[in-house]
């Protein structure tokens, strides 16, 4: 089989996986490791586009990033880190950022209290002993200094280094958040279908259904897809429309139950699958 055959036949998988109930007689007819196989290309396509979405948007903040240093940053303005205390070139009470999160420098406030003239504000706070932060919320965190490194950093050279790390930063962080969001979606699937596949089990064994646990884990396996691109769509739209995953995932494994106990679906060594007192269907792939 090529590589473009796999990736149809894969794509009418998944299709398939959001409505088609003969694709379910097949997966419960089959290995479970077929279905896990499916699994891990989804949540790896899953996680692919959603990098690539946010490829624009990542690249776009760090040219805003540019921006504002050349921008909102005088020219020769120095930053300096020495003997536990921060001291700056910038006049006291500079601020910067928009009107949702403010950064005001100011080496002249000394002391580890917090500032009265951030009261009410949100963002950070860089005084000359520590830094502070005030959330939406108004819960607050002060950071001594304390043990930081001497360090001292003009405009030019942070310009220089976003300008020449930048762009591989970005893209660094890109390949983190693809094998991050993978690892633990894929992860988190498998424990949830695992889970769940217990509780299907129990609930078919109260029907008479007989289909062994590996059965209902590659049903779950295949179950998972529509209600996670639902998940995703609701999340893009901003809406919260609570257990709907849940839901979605057990309409499948209900469906399931009911057609087994209309027609069961027995294993058979050649890898296709039959009705029980009927003719053998054709067995279909990934």
């Amino acid at each position: 089989m090529t590589i473009l055959e796999r990736i149809r036949r894969f794509f009418i998988t998944l299709g398939q996986s959001c409505y088609n109930m003969e694709l379910y007689r097949q997966v419960r007819g089959r290995s479970w490791t077929d279905a896990l196989g499916y699994a891990a290309v989804f949540f790896a396509l899953l996680s692919v586009v959603l990098t690539f979405a946010a490829t624009p948007g990542s690249y776009k903040l760090l040219g805003d990033l540019e921006d504002g240093i050349r921008d909102q940053i005088p020219d020769g303005a120095a930053f300096e880190m020495k003997d536990g205390q921060f001291s700056t070139t910038l006049a006291p009470g500079t601020e910067f950022g928009g009107e949702d999160f403010r950064i005001i420098v100011d080496g002249g406030v000394y002391g580890k209290d917090f500032p009265q003239s951030f009261e009410g504000r949100t963002g950070m706070f860089v005084g000359r002993d520590a830094l502070f932060t005030q959330d939406e919320d108004g819960s607050r965190e002060i950071m001594p200094l304390e043990g930081a490194p001497n360090v001292k950093v003009t405009k030019e050279m942070v310009s220089g280094w976003v300008a020449s790390y930048g762009p591989l930063a970005v893209a660094g962080l890109l390949f983190m958040f693809l094998g991050m969001h993978y690892s633990f979606t894929l992860l988190g699937a498998l424990i949830y279908v695992a889970v769940a596949a217990l509780a299907a089990l129990a609930v078919g064994r109260l029907w008479k259904v007989q289909l062994e646990y590996r059965q209902w884990f590659a049903v779950g396996l295949h179950a998972i897809t529509l209600p996670t691109l639902i998940d995703y769509l609701f999340g893009f739209l901003g809406l919260n429309v609570p257990f709907t995953f849940s839901i979605v995932f057990f309409m499948f494994m209900f469906a399931v139950i009911a057609d087994e106990r209309a027609r069961p679906v027995k294993k058979v060594e050649s890898g296709k699958q039959e009705a029980v007192g009927g003719k053998p269907e054709a067995g279909g792939g990934n």
